[in-house]
């Protein structure tokens, strides 16, 4: 069995990375691994101030928006650290999630990323993209790929 010592989960703040964060506290618990959260901010909403009114920058991210993801956040490592017993970090950046996920957990020497899908095919994932399926094909260590099991809810 590999050894993890620190785990990246990506968290979107969606149900389904919630079901990945408590995989992957869940697992840091396990190994006594470091764990990190991280929420990309996606480009397209990187460069909005508010809902109708556009940064004169281009993808630029103000500290406005970072404060919001911080306080949006807190619940998260909070709770992830009770499930795995030992302090969370986080990570808020900016810019296409998989390519941002994936050079994080390069240069943070991640063992293990964890992210969850909603398992889409065909033609709304052709339209979607998928996060979860690049990052597992470039990723430069082990994915956890979690989804929501059948009767599973969240609470």
């Amino acid at each position: 069995m590999t050894e993890w010592k620190k785990i990246l989960c990506a968290v979107d703040f969606s149900e389904l990375s919630r079901i990945a964060m408590l995989h992957a506290a869940e697992r840091a618990r396990a190994a006594g691994a470091e764990l990190t959260l991280v929420h990309v901010i996606p480009k397209t909403h990187a460069s909005m101030i508010s809902s109708d009114v556009l940064s004169p920058t281009a993808g630029e991210v103000t500290e406005q928006r970072l404060e919001e993801m911080d306080t949006r956040m807190a619940p998260w490592v909070d709770e992830a650290a009770q499930v795995c017993g030992a302090p969370v970090r986080s990570r808020i950046l900016s810019g296409d999630a998989a390519e941002k996920l994936i050079a994080f957990a390069r240069e943070d020497g991640s063992d293990l990323v964890v992210i969850g899908t909603h398992g889409r095919t065909g033609v709304a994932r052709a339209l979607l993209g998928s996060v979860a399926e690049k990052v597992v094909r470039e990723a430069p260590c082990s994915v956890l790929v979690a989804r929501k099991s059948e009767g599973t809810t969240v609470a």
